[in-house]
């Protein structure tokens, strides 16, 4: 079989997105679906508000919340998680490749990083540069993953912020990793690292002329203050490589620690009570809502909040997800829960998903708005009932509509991609890349 053939076999990809290999975390799997839902629900949120009316009207529906929804406004984190995972799996790839060979291919792993993402985005923004889409203009900024550097609401794909985020991270983090972190200080490069993070946020906000006068919950209520707030503080690897930075200490951990880390969570009252206090602090911070028109905590508490709050849930959250890679019975309800098989055909498709879910919430949420004002006379945009049912429809439209890239575009440019590596890997060890061949069909 052919190399194009065997890359672009679409029942290779298929049972590639149902069939879950026995290597790797299962559990990491569920967070990672879990976080393109909450992705999804956040943007069907959102929609239903633009199809209310538009985002000036966003403050009712906040107002409205009741204190058991209040987490569908923090739905947001689950961008940090989906950074953690990154963080998580790549600094644990490159721990096994500098233990094997002393060193990091920056080049062959560069590529691979490209490979990964690109062929799907570069589709997508074909497609809206076909379509003239608003800001067009901009779409070469995607292309390079320097987006995030302009203006939030003058780029051509708002939520494509992330992407960009973890290309720049995938640059900058094996070469930090061989030139400046030292492996029996490891930690302390993370916690200082940590710590910065915090501080670069707070110093940012506190010199903001409109971040440092505004209530926090301007953010959520006024646009003009949210626009700004994401292009100074919420899109930008500097205001965000906390999350990474959690990430990679769990994958740290976990490959050069693990035995102590299990003996400590699972055997002393001090590493329990660190993942007790982790789980209530990293569902403390997903369940506020400080979006409240009502909420002005005055200057130091906002201040705090926006330095810390963030980094806070990816420390907390990062602590659980450790405890659940090394079974702790603490975590195990939820970690069973995470790791189960239903969880794994969206965690495949979580990255075309997140392409996507733009579309595909559009439409739902359109749909949704024209059935009640049919049926009912009216759309009540401030229903969370509402943006519930709407999510239940968007998710599997997203991964209807997601499964499409991952068996024609993404898939294949993957296979090709791990093909030549192999073929790399061969002729690095001086063989015949007879274990490059391409399964016979």
């Amino acid at each position: 079989m052919s190399l194009l053939s065997h890359a672009f076999s679409t029942k290779e990809s298929w049972n590639t997105l149902w069939n879950r290999p026995e290597q790797g975390h299962k559990v990491i799997d569920g967070i990672r679906a879990l976080s393109i839902s909450l992705v999804i629900l956040f943007h069907t949120t959102g929609m239903s508000i633009f199809m209310g009316g538009g985002p000036h009207l966003i403050s009712e529906m906040v107002d409205k919340t009741s204190i058991y929804y209040a987490w569908i406004w923090n739905s947001h984190y689950a961008v940090d998680m989906f950074f953690m995972i990154s963080g998580f799996l790549i600094a644990g790839l490159l721990f096994r490749e500098i233990d094997r060979t002393g060193t990091i291919d920056l080049k062959a792993f560069y590529i691979r990083r490209l490979m990964r993402l690109t062929p799907a985005y570069l589709f997508v923004l074909t497609l809206l540069f076909i379509a003239k889409a608003p800001h067009y203009e901009m779409l070469w900024s995607n292309l390079l993953y320097v987006n995030n550097f302009f203006p939030y609401m003058d780029t051509a794909i708002t939520w494509a912020w992330s992407l960009a985020v973890e290309e720049q991270f995938y640059f900058i983090f094996p070469i930090l990793l061989l030139t400046v972190f030292i492996k029996s200080r490891f930690v302390m490069w993370m916690a200082g690292l940590l710590i910065f993070a915090c501080l670069i946020r707070f110093f940012i906000a506190s010199g903001d002329p409109i971040l440092s006068t505004m209530p926090i919950s301007a953010i959520m209520h006024d646009s003009e203050v949210q626009n700004h707030f994401m292009s100074v503080i919420y899109d930008n690897l500097y205001t965000r490589f906390g999350a990474f930075i959690c990430g990679i200490t769990v994958a740290y951990f976990l490959h050069y620690r693990k035995e102590s880390t299990i003996d400590f969570l699972n055997n002393s009252h001090l590493g329990k009570a660190t993942v007790v206090l982790a789980i209530v602090a990293a569902f403390m911070v997903f369940n506020l809502n400080s979006g409240r028109s009502d909420i002005d905590w005055g200057y130091w508490p906002t201040m705090l909040y926006l330095a810390c709050a963030r980094n806070l849930f990816c420390l907390s959250f990062s602590v659980v997800m450790l405890a659940m890679l090394v079974s702790h019975p603490l975590t195990r309800p939820l970690e069973k829960l995470l790791s189960a098989n239903f969880w794994y055909p969206l965690a495949q498709l979580s990255y075309s998903s997140y392409l996507y879910n733009g579309i595909s919430v559009g439409i739902v949420c359109f749909a949704m708005k024209q059935g009640m004002l049919h049926f009912t006379g009216s759309y009540d945009y401030t229903s969370v009932g509402m943006v519930l049912v709407s999510f239940c429809f968007a998710v599997p439209a997203t991964m209807a509509l997601s499964s499409i890239s991952y068996l024609f575009i993404e898939q294949p440019f993957m296979r090709m991609r791990d093909y030549n590596r192999q073929v790399s890997k061969d002729k690095a060890l001086g063989g015949n890349n007879a274990s490059a061949e391409l399964p016979a069909k």
